[in-house]
């Protein structure tokens, strides 16, 4: 006998809906814009030892996700909205 239960979906379902969403890339966008006026407020043309006494560095792992995830969403966005041949 068969479960007539709503099936969950996936966690890939789950992921390219995430990415799917207006509201990430809104998010996406605040990010960068939030960024970018950070780095306009900085100050410019110092040695890199003034930078390291006045900010400390972040960690590089955070900094190795970034391009995985972001062509991640570049890959999985313009395909989302071809239509289905089959």
């Amino acid at each position: 006998m068969k479960d007539n239960k709503p099936s969950q979906p996936s966690r890939f379902k789950k992921i390219y809906h995430t990415l799917h969403s207006m509201k990430f890339g809104m998010v996406l966008l605040l990010i960068i814009g939030v960024l970018s006026i950070i780095g306009t407020i900085l100050p410019q043309d110092r040695p890199l030892s003034f930078y390291q006494d006045a900010y400390h560095p972040f960690p590089l792992w955070n900094h190795r996700n970034l391009p995985i995830t972001t062509g991640l969403y570049f890959l999985v966005v313009p395909f989302s909205h071809c239509p289905v041949v089959g």
